[in-house]
């Protein structure tokens, strides 16, 4: 039953979908998504129709515009383009390579999706490919190099001596050269070879890369802090052993990007290393509440907020629980849970209030309706420690908040024991303020098509109208959601009006028709909702 309006292009939607989320059915799930061959043929049928240019345009621009919470998807529809017999699209693709796969982790993805999806399988990789990946690694300076090559050394089961291999890349220059030798010999051999180069290329990446050597093989705690310090290594050369060292820390924390802090800060918490004894927590508070980092977060209020519950803020506490954010390695515990400092707390709250800056009105009209029952406060999504009641209200305070006096009207309702209830919110209101409003509310049964109803009944008009409820609902109603939604278009005359179901802690339910393209079905709560939601509403898939 789909309603998509006249014109809109279908086929070229599930693409659309599938490089934001990595998935082509109108269903998001948080589990790790595995792209195969199967994902390919809509894509191969696009290219067949001749718009394989144009595909390769839209990955560009999910790329470049940040749009994609599933980087890898990029780099998997641009290894099906490479792969075509349309010489046009082929090259476009190939021509893309380093601007798409900008790190070494989605380099080693692409080349993991070229050999799963090759058909007929090849015994080698053709001019185009050695080509791409030459560039690729032979346009950067040799510093820049060694730190990629260093950083990230493996994923997918590939390395970077693979592919340099498997390429046959001739360096272009001695100082390129170097960082090859040790990409395939190791720094022992590249020493022996270029310490005597008179070559300042080949110098500066010698430094390097015997500072990358000596921190791994650094006897004492206090001399892999000087090291770290004085060649301004990154959090990811540092050895597992290393990551419990207060010192290695301290010297980490004046020059490590901030989303590399906030990412490692639960284990932080866990390894009881901002104990104020160890003196790391004032210079970490520093940084997390200077100006620059709260006038520019680098998270999102999803992001922020969960990272806030992870290591304990309002009650959160940190046992058990890290961010879902990136993938670092994250060590066990300690056997007793240290307390979370009070500062550490307020600062996380007020990245968190700054983190909604962040958020560009879509200037839509929403309407958000909450389940406020007994169960939305009892548990969350399974993963974190966010109640199914925050992660509803976190939804209707960004909306509000990021659409502000200039965007959209956001209206917020609750599934009341009488029918929908006006939960009036303003983007002045704080969490708190408005799960005061929720708790006052008794609970009623939570419906899919009462808020169409409601806002046809009252000749209210939304562009997007989203349900939050902790699992599928079960109502008694005779009219099936995309019934209701196509009603609703009709009498308000709007024809892209759209309908999301979150339901925080179902494993998996099905709402929308596969073919409704307007509707949007919710199994999760994760640091990329928001996005999700406002990119849906934005019709950027």
């Amino acid at each position: 039953m789909s309603s998509a309006s006249p014109g809109v292009d279908s086929a070229f939607k599930k693409l659309q979908r599938f490089l934001f989320m990595g998935a082509e059915n109108n269903r998001y799930l948080h589990r790790r998504r595995q792209l195969t061959s199967d994902h390919a043929w809509h894509i191969k049928d696009l290219i067949h129709q001749g718009r394989g240019i144009e595909i390769v345009r839209e990955v560009v621009r999910f790329s470049t515009e940040q749009i994609s919470i599933c980087p890898e998807a990029l780099a998997f529809v641009l290894a099906i383009c490479a792969q075509s017999t349309d010489q046009a699209t082929k090259s476009a693709a190939y021509n893309s390579l380093k601007q798409v796969c900008n790190t070494a982790q989605l380099l080693f993805a692409f080349t993991k999706f070229m050999e799963e999806t090759q058909r007929p399988m090849s015994t080698g990789w053709g001019r185009a490919h050695r080509r791409a990946v030459t560039n690729w690694y032979c346009s950067r300076s040799p510093t820049e190099l060694a730190e990629i090559v260093t950083k990230t050394v493996s994923r997918y089961r590939w390395s970077h001596r693979d592919l340099l291999r498997l390429a046959h890349v001739k360096p272009p220059t001695p100082g390129i050269s170097c960082v090859f030798r040790y990409v395939s010999k190791g720094f022992i051999a590249t020493r022996e070879e270029y310490a005597s180069s008179q070559d300042l290329d080949v110098q500066d990446a010698l430094r390097y890369l015997r500072a990358v050597h000596e921190l791994k093989h650094a006897p004492t705690e206090d001399q892999a802090a000087s090291i770290i310090d004085n060649r301004q290594l990154a959090v990811e050369h540092i050895p597992t052993h290393l990551l419990r060292s207060r010192d290695v820390w301290l010297a980490c924390l004046p020059r490590a990007p901030i989303e590399s802090l906030l990412l490692w800060l639960p284990h932080l918490v866990h390894s009881n290393l901002l104990r104020p004894s160890l003196g790391l927590l004032r210079p970490l508070l520093q940084r997390i509440s200077s100006d620059n980092v709260m006038s520019a977060c680098p998270w999102g209020p999803c992001a922020t907020y969960l990272l806030l519950r992870a290591v304990g803020g309002d009650g959160g506490g940190c046992g058990g629980f890290s961010v879902v954010i990136g993938d670092p390695v994250i060590l066990p515990p300690t056997t007793k849970v240290p307390p979370v400092p009070r500062q550490l707390q307020q600062v996380l709250y007020t990245l968190h209030m700054a983190s909604f800056k962040t958020l560009k009105p879509t200037n839509k009209r929403y309407l958000v309706v909450m389940d406020v029952r007994g169960t939305m406060w009892e548990g969350g999504p399974a993963g974190n420690p966010v109640t199914s009641i925050e992660a509803s209200v976190l939804v209707a305070m960004g909306l509000c908040r990021g659409e502000g006096l200039t965007g959209g009207r956001v209206q917020a309702l609750a599934f009341g024991r009488s029918g929908l209830r006006d939960l009036e919110i303003n983007a002045k209101m704080t969490m708190a303020d408005i799960l005061q409003r929720c708790e006052a509310e008794p609970g009623g049964t939570a419906s899919l098509t009462l808020p169409l109803r409601w806002a046809a009944q009252r000749g209210l008009e939304f562009d997007v109208v989203i349900v939050c409820t902790d699992r599928q609902c079960n109502t008694e109603d005779t009219e099936h959601p995309a019934q209701a939604l196509k009603d609703y278009r009709s009498m308000a005359n709007l024809p892209n009006a759209k309908f999301v179901t979150c339901a925080w802690t179902s494993r998996g339910f099905a709402v929308a028709p596969p073919d409704e393209s307007a509707m949007m079905d919710v199994c999760c709560f994760d640091e990329s909702t928001l996005k999700l939601i406002t990119n849906f509403a934005n019709d950027n898939f």
